[in-house]
């Protein structure tokens, strides 16, 4: 990926969440990590939806269900590819 993309990645299990942010981070993937509840606010203030995000991650999701998540995520950029872990 280029250097003005990055990875959403969104797991409500901090230590997957933690340990696939360190795994991307060493492929030299530029990663923002949150939990499925408060991923809006986890994300990069200078981003916007369709500008540096290329990609998402989902793994566990306890928070919301999987389909309110896909939904906000929908919403929020309808273009936006998802790679749901688990």
């Amino acid at each position: 990926m280029t250097e003005t993309n990055k990875i959403l990645l969104i797991d409500d299990d901090e230590r997957s969440r933690r340990d696939l942010e360190v795994i991307l981070g060493f492929l030299g993937e530029s990663v923002v990590a949150g939990n499925s509840n408060g991923w809006l606010s986890s994300r990069d203030s200078d981003f916007t939806a369709a500008g540096l995000f290329c990609l998402v991650l989902v793994g566990r999701c306890r928070e919301l269900t999987l389909a309110e998540l896909l939904l906000q995520l929908h919403d929020w950029d309808e273009g936006l590819p998802v790679i749901i872990l688990g």
